[in-house]
């Protein structure tokens, strides 16, 4: 019998997703998002912008 959940990779989806969101709120007011400086904050903006689901709302 096999150990795998029907669900296996959209479960993970679906926990990756989630811990983006979460750490996508928290940062969301944090200056370096706000104001990016330099390709590494402005890729991390985009990404929030992009696929936290707390920040497609604005």
């Amino acid at each position: 019998m096999s150990s795998r959940t029907p669900c296996a990779g959209e479960c993970i989806l679906g926990t990756v997703e989630a811990a983006l969101d979460i750490a996508c709120r928290r940062l969301r007011h944090h200056p370096v998002l706000t104001n990016p400086q330099d390709k590494i904050a402005r890729d991390a903006r985009e990404t929030c912008q992009s696929y936290a689901p707390s920040w497609q709302a604005e």
